[in-house]
């Protein structure tokens, strides 16, 4: 039997209507999303990563309303932390509560932007801490680069939600958790894009803000000690940059990014004089190309006092140590044959 005909046009705007109202209601939600990539599916991969990699694909197409598909990939994070060659325990049993605290929010709760920022605030700790050979990678220094630029994100009370921030964290934290399992990152998510420059001083003015820094290791309590490390790492990268012509060094680079792991890690984490001497390791590497009027033997006793931190102790018990080859490294800069009057601009710091 044939509908009548005004019948057929009430269906046909109705259903026009609906379409429209579901345009506008995921419009925004499309728009703040980064492009979706083909995504890198190791071989081999076990289920536990299978499914995290699922899950966080899939969060491309729900809507920031999608309270299940979020907490999918809460949960399927926790269990990849979990799971060998990572076997972070308490912070994948943390993620789990975090998971249920965003079913219990109520459906209209804006609440759940400080809870991701919690809950990738925690993955940061826990993967900067890692002693993976994975974790000296450039993939894996830019992975945690990015995850910790959509953690300020996320954590920016000043700005609202946005599903890009999450989807950043989710595909950052699942390329660096599947590299400290021996896979390739199936996101391959861009590093962040680099902070306004500014400009070096002489040689000579950052020299001494490296030994200032370093003297302030020698006096800071041993709960602050690893942020006065980090600070030497950073102000020693400024000297090294300026051995290197200005140019961007990777060793500078190094120091860096170690100097902001240890910012990023637990503040008693045994991980800090890991990173305390792979920057500075990097930096006596730096010595050994260039010219110096103390030669060898300076540096030398710059290695000698670098090879006593024992990277799997923790910075409170081998403060001095840690301390004295910051100070013997740096002798050895002020003995070097740098361009010491000259200013460069710089790239992005602190």
């Amino acid at each position: 039997m044939r509908k009548p005909l005004a019948w057929t046009m009430v269906l046909g705007m109705l259903s026009s209507a609906a379409g429209c109202g579901a345009e506008r209601s995921t419009r925004g939600d499309r728009a703040a999303r980064p492009q979706t990539q083909p995504v890198d599916r190791p071989t081999g991969t076990p289920a536990v990563h299978e499914d995290l990699i699922a899950a966080v694909e899939k969060l491309s197409s729900a809507t920031m309303r999608d309270r299940a598909a979020r907490r999918k990939a809460l949960v399927a994070l926790a269990a990849a932390l979990d799971a060998p060659l990572v076997a972070e325990r308490a912070s994948a049993d943390k993620l789990r509560e975090l998971a249920s605290a965003l079913e219990r929010l109520p459906p209209a709760s804006l609440d759940a932007a400080p809870l991701f920022h919690e809950a990738f605030a925690l993955v940061l700790e826990t993967l900067a801490a890692s002693a993976s050979d994975a974790s000296s990678t450039v993939e894996y220094r830019r992975a945690l680069s990015t995850l910790a630029r959509a953690v300020d994100a996320l954590g920016d009370a000043r700005r609202l939600t946005d599903a890009a921030d999450e989807i950043i964290a989710f595909r950052a934290a699942t390329d660096a958790v599947l590299m400290l399992a021996g896979k390739s990152a199936p996101f391959r998510v861009p590093a962040p894009r680099a902070e306004p420059p500014g400009s070096l001083q002489g040689y000579d003015t950052e020299l001494a803000e490296a030994r200032r820094d370093v003297l302030d290791l020698a006096t800071t309590s041993w709960s602050d000690a690893h942020l006065a490390a980090a600070r030497a790492l950073t102000s020693l990268a400024d000297v090294i940059e300026l051995v290197d012509g200005c140019r961007p060094a990777p060793a500078a680079a190094t120091l860096r990014f170690e100097a902001r792991r240890i910012r990023w890690a637990r503040a008693a984490g045994v991980s800090h004089s890991r990173s305390i001497k792979a920057g500075l390791s990097a930096a006596v590497d730096v010595l050994d190309r260039v010219q110096t009027t103390e030669g060898d033997l300076a540096i030398k006793a710059a290695r000698l006092a670098l090879d006593n931190i024992n990277p799997r102790g923790t910075l409170a018990f081998q403060q001095p140590v840690v301390q004295d080859a910051f100070r013997a490294i740096v002798n050895v800069f002020n003995t070097v044959d740098a361009p010491r009057a000259r200013n460069c601009e710089r790239a992005a710091r602190r």
